[in-house]
């Protein structure tokens, strides 16, 4: 590994002591190499061809490969003022395979990553399409704050800011981020999901914290707010599964029942003009009160769980329908399967007012990938929400 070989110099004290102390680029001035798997700073990339040369600042790396290709000027010492610069034209992040004992964090040290500044021109990682990184970080004393990341994607453009500490209670993140997208589609396709939803503007607000580094499980570990938007679009061919895709969108989990009662509504899926909903996230979950659907022939309203860490949901939703605008709705919400009550105060919590006088309540459970959807007894729903109303609640 890089990280190796650049700590490698010799020892002020003991036998080493008449070199010294000198450093690699002491004995090695310029090299032209090729490696089969290098990594650095917990990444890794194959094949990797280029030039390596000395300079008094530390090394110019020239590299080119099928993940990377650029310019990176590298400090002789992490741990000291010097940046590392990189310029790329592209780069493609890739961490190695997890040891399959469900143990995915990071143990990197943060402590021993530089100051860095760095650009990207494409940027990917695995196998997700990102766009343009521009990248500026400053080492502070307990580890590395994130002045600036922005990412410019075709569709998309995304803005963040944090830091990865060591603390007396061990690693601590946290990330401030807002993404936008004018194509909501062509994002969710750059990110590797199908399509699922379309919309001409989205927004996604994160403020988190969580223990450990950056890594694929932090969502898990997150405590902090997301908030997301999307206006005028619709939800395509919503199939088993696709609740997955955002998660956080647990309203995607919806049209594959309701398909069979809003089927007159669009030929192409459920079209809505807003989305919008505010999650809390802790102890592997997000929590909503107010995730909501307005479309121009009905409301869908959710409030509950979704389960980052066992990717599954437990909540209930209620859909709203204008009768001037669809007939069929005022059939499609008679009626259903009695359950508790217990289950039936989503009036007491849901913190967006409804339009529309025919309500259908419906229980969300299970798995992401396939989801359960049951009707809820409309009379019941009625009584607590009348319960609920001479509560005061």
């Amino acid at each position: 590994m890089l990280d190796d070989w650049l700590a490698l110099k010799g020892d002020s004290s003991g036998a080493a002591a008449s070199d010294g102390g000198k450093k690699l680029s002491d004995y090695l001035q310029a090299a032209n190499v090729r490696v089969g798997t290098f990594e650095l700073l917990g990444y890794r990339w194959s094949d990797v061809r280029g030039v390596l040369q000395a300079t008094t600042a530390g090394w110019r790396v020239d590299v080119d490969g099928p993940d990377a290709a650029g310019q990176v000027l590298i400090p002789e010492q992490f741990t000291g003022s010097q940046v590392l610069r990189g310029t790329l034209e592209r780069l493609v992040l890739d961490k190695p395979e997890s040891s399959g004992k469900g143990d995915d964090t990071d143990t990197s040290d943060p402590r021993n990553i530089p100051n860095l500044l760095i650009h990207v021109g494409n940027l990917r990682v695995g196998t997700r399409t990102l766009g343009t990184l521009d990248l500026q970080a400053t080492r502070v004393p307990q580890g590395i704050h994130f002045e600036n990341v922005s990412i410019h994607g075709a569709s998309a453009h995304a803005e963040g800011q944090g830091d990865w500490l060591v603390t007396p209670a061990g690693q601590r993140s946290s990330l401030k981020a807002t993404v936008t997208s004018d194509d909501v589609a062509a994002t969710l396709r750059a990110l590797g999901y199908g399509d699922m939803i379309e919309a001409k503007h989205g927004e996604l607000r994160g403020d988190l914290t969580w223990s450990g580094g950056f890594d694929a499980n932090m969502l898990d570990r997150a405590v902090g707010t997301i908030s997301v938007n999307a206006e005028t679009g619709q939800l395509v061919a919503v199939q088993p599964g696709a609740g997955r895709v955002l998660g956080l969108f647990s309203v995607a989990a919806l049209p594959r029942r309701l398909a069979l009662d809003f089927k007159d509504l669009t030929e192409k899926g459920l079209a809505f003009d807003k989305v919008q909903g505010d999650f809390e996230l802790r102890d592997g979950n997000a929590f909503t009160t107010n995730l909501l659907l307005r479309g121009p022939a009905a409301e869908i309203g959710i409030a509950g769980r979704t389960g980052l860490a066992t990717r599954d949901y437990d909540q209930t939703a209620v859909v709203t329908g204008n009768l001037g605008a669809s007939l069929p709705v005022a059939g499609a919400l008679a009626g259903g399967p009695a359950v508790g009550a217990a289950l039936l105060l989503f009036s007491q919590v849901f913190k967006e007012p409804l339009k529309g006088i025919t309500r259908g309540y419906y229980r969300i459970t299970g798995p992401w990938d396939n989801p359960t959807v049951e009707r809820v007894d409309a009379s019941e729903i009625k009584v607590s929400e009348q319960q609920g109303s001479s509560t005061g609640k």
